[in-house]
């Protein structure tokens, strides 16, 4: 069983360093995995240095980026710009996603994030889902909404 001082101490190591809990973990030679199971040790020992580490997670995780890592979503290197064009292509030619990746040399997967994320406005989504729903049913989209207006 581990001496609840040294748990204290890695604790206060982490709290008081301008450190990651990788780095501290690093610094007193244990995995960080070993690290966040004595900080859950912590709340039973000290709950005063254990909400500071608590405060001090959060606040790493609020950055969004801590020391060169990432938290959070990633950048798409599109623009919206790129979105609109590749989504115009897509509805003019009636292409499917696997049509587009042919096209465009790009992933379906990677197109589908594109075009479903904040890049493009909520009517070219539209547009793209009664594209997609055309392609499914193997229909062109005027014959789909035809279909759906009767």
């Amino acid at each position: 069983m581990i001496d609840e001082n040294i748990i204290i101490h890695e604790a206060e190591e982490y709290v008081s360093n301008n450190k990651t809990m990788k780095e501290t973990a690093d610094d007193l030679h244990i995995s960080k995995r070993t690290l966040q199971l004595h900080f859950k040790r912590l709340k039973d020992i000290n709950e005063k240095l254990y909400q500071e580490v608590i405060n001090k997670q959060e606040k790493n995780q609020a950055e969004g980026r801590v020391k060169g890592g990432h938290l959070g979503k990633a950048t798409s290197k599109f623009t919206s710009d790129d979105a609109e064009r590749i989504a115009k292509i897509m509805i003019d030619k009636c292409l499917s996603y696997k049509d587009a990746e042919e096209e465009f040399g790009i992933p379906k997967s990677t197109i589908y994030e594109i075009l479903h994320s904040d890049l493009v406005s909520k009517r070219t989504k539209d547009m793209l889902d009664i594209l997609a729903e055309a392609n499914i049913h193997d229909l062109t989209t005027e014959e789909l909404l035809r279909r759906k207006r009767k």
